[in-house]
């Protein structure tokens, strides 16, 4: 069943967006202002990077992914505050929050970890300080490091409970899937 649930997801977000590509293509055509959008799909494929994406092309022959189609892509290079190599906490963190910290920790400053003082919102917040609505669809766990960056803050992405507690009582999320 969790099988299935995960298929669900990953095809619900495919589609989204095809339609967020035709949608965005159209209005290109039409010289429409992009500022005017007021919704926001972000897609992060968690350890993937141009070279796959590439690299499926060549291997299948086609050009099968939405960043291939799309007039215009963007990327992040995303760095922790306390390795060389960055885990999925720290740079969801940057995604979500645009602000480092340290490897393990979730949408927490790394002087002030415990955010005893304050922690750095994340763009689900964001939106729904300014009356937008907010969601987070996954194929990982809803307290997996990369969709826990938009909806909790925890010094250790390893606090599944605290997260899950957050995501539920604190986020304000008008959606979360997994």
């Amino acid at each position: 069943m969790a099988f299935f649930a995960k298929i669900l997801s990953v095809l619900m977000s495919a589609l989204l967006s095809i339609n967020l590509y035709f949608t965005y293509s159209a209005n290109e055509k039409q010289n429409v202002d992009p500022g005017q959008y007021k919704n926001v799909i972000i897609m992060i494929g968690d350890g993937m990077g141009y070279n796959h994406l590439r690299w499926m092309e060549k291997e299948y022959g086609v050009k099968a992914n939405i960043f291939s189609m799309a007039d215009h892509i963007g990327s992040s290079q995303t760095r922790s505050s306390s390795a060389a190599v960055t885990d999925s906490a720290a740079g969801g963190t940057a995604l979500a929050c645009a602000t480092r910290t340290t490897n393990s920790a979730i949408g927490v400053f790394p002087q002030d970890q415990l955010a005893v003082t304050y922690y750095a919102m994340n763009l689900s917040e964001y939106a729904h300080s300014t009356g937008r609505m907010s969601g987070v669809v996954t194929s990982d766990d809803n307290s997996g490091a990369t969709p826990a960056s938009f909806s909790a803050h925890v010094f250790d992405r390893g606090e599944k409970e605290e997260i899950t507690r957050q995501q539920i009582e604190e986020s304000n999320l008008d959606l979360i899937w997994a």
